[in-house]
């Protein structure tokens, strides 16, 4: 009769509403499901940017310590030089006084041009090739003896990396110092790097410093460089640090990482 038509519509009726909102909860996750694609498809464009800017802010970065280089080498080295040789002219004809005050003069010239501009010019753009990666490192730790004690220990298998790779290191290592005397100062630094049967490297630049709460140093070109190069590298970047207990940067990346080609 009438009760059970009214029934049967009443049960048609809330299976359609029970439809519309199945379909309409399928429509609202679809949405939300686009939207948070859309969400990871603009990240992923934002890592690919970002990525693209290190490589390009490490190329602008090597190709101005490169042209600085050829420089010093080529234009300030031979100055030097010429400059040392024309007081020697002058002492063979001076007194024994202003002789001694000349040859003092060439004599520190020398050591510039020789010594320290040579040592400059390894760091702007070391050659693995000419010096071991450790040799390198301790011409760079050079320039802080006065103020910090650094201690390097590099093993076999990391000295024999790919020279990219090697320099991906030397700066990390470069800008971890300059943090260290910096942000500290630490009196102490000690450079590990080892590599280990299956390829994967591990490199640690920690010192006695005054550390910090937060483990962070404020972001400047330094960070970037080391961020890039840690990018490039395809590594992981790992920082500790405890107020009076130092600080330390760990960096671990698999050494025949393909990356490394975008330098």
């Amino acid at each position: 009769g009438f009760s059970f038509v009214a029934a049967a519509a009443l049960k048609t009726g809330g299976f359609i509403g029970s439809l519309v909102l199945v379909l309409f909860a399928f429509a609202l996750m679809h949405h939300s499901e686009r939207s948070i694609l859309n969400r990871l498809k603009y990240a992923d464009l934002l890592v690919k940017k970002l990525e693209s800017d290190r490589a390009e802010l490490v190329k602008a970065d090597e190709e101005l310590r490169k042209q600085t280089s050829r420089f010093l080498h080529d234009r300030v080295q031979s100055d030097l030089m010429v400059v040392g040789m024309k007081l020697k002219t002058i002492a063979g004809k001076s007194s024994a006084e202003v002789n001694e005050t000349i040859n003092a003069a060439i004599a520190r010239l020398e050591k510039t041009r020789t010594s320290d501009l040579r040592n400059l010019v390894e760091v702007l753009a070391p050659n693995f090739e000419a010096n071991s990666f450790a040799e390198a490192l301790q011409i760079l730790a050079d320039q802080y003896r006065s103020t910090m004690k650094i201690s390097i220990a590099v093993d076999d298998a990391s000295s024999n990396l790919d020279p990219k790779v090697l320099l991906g290191a030397f700066r990390i290592v470069e800008q971890a110092l300059l943090n260290s005397l910096v942000h500290g100062p630490a009196s102490h630094v000690q450079v590990d790097m080892s590599t280990n049967q299956v390829g994967v490297t591990q490199l640690s630049v920690s010192d006695d410093g005054p550390g910090s709460a937060s483990g962070l140093i404020n972001s400047g070109v330094g960070t970037a460089v080391i961020d890039s190069w840690v990018s490039i590298l395809n590594g992981v970047k790992n920082i500790e640090s405890v107020p009076g207990h130092g600080y330390l940067i760990a960096v671990e990346f698999e050494s025949g990482s393909e990356s490394v080609s975008r330098a």
